[in-house]
């Protein structure tokens, strides 16, 4: 199963971003999601060496923006996934990640999810477990790939 890492370069806690993901990917996506690669937004070329060693999966692709505007990563998204078939996205959590998620999931006509603890990726199906009730209960959504494009939002703090 296919994932994609979503990362803001343009911002000065981008290594946060990418700690935060890391950790997710490393503790909490389980499963049969090991084919991963990052999309990494940024304005400068000069940046990307820099920013190379932060990202959280071994393939990347890098998306020059003059700045960090959401029709703009939207739109660039649009171009860069329009003939991929990636099941689910990683976005870091914050402002930023939470508005492109819910965005990018109306564009693709999927389903977005914030605040995720954990997601199960087996038999073609993904099970994300999800605190509610402020956090005081915990449940289990179940979304069909092959039907939903699934999309996911803040990882664990």
């Amino acid at each position: 199963m296919k994932f994609k890492c979503i990362l803001n370069g343009c911002v000065s806690n981008v290594r946060a971003q990418a700690e935060e993901l890391n950790g997710f990917i490393q503790s909490y996506l389980t499963g049969e999601a090991t084919q991963g690669s990052t999309i990494l937004f940024c304005a400068n070329k000069e940046d990307r060496h820099k920013l190379l060693g932060l990202v959280p999966t071994d393939r990347v692709e890098f998306a020059r923006v003059n700045r960090f505007q959401p029709e703009t990563i939207l739109d660039a998204l649009q171009r860069i996934e329009d003939k991929e078939d990636t099941v689910l996205y990683l976005f870091p959590g914050g402002f930023w990640g939470s508005e492109i998620t819910v965005r990018w999931a109306f564009r693709r006509k999927g389903a977005s999810l914030v605040q995720v603890e954990q997601i199960d990726c087996t038999q073609n199906r993904l099970i994300a477990k999800k605190k509610s009730l402020c956090r005081s209960c915990s449940g289990n959504l179940q979304a069909d790939p092959t039907t939903l494009l699934y999309f996911f939002g803040q990882g664990q703090r």
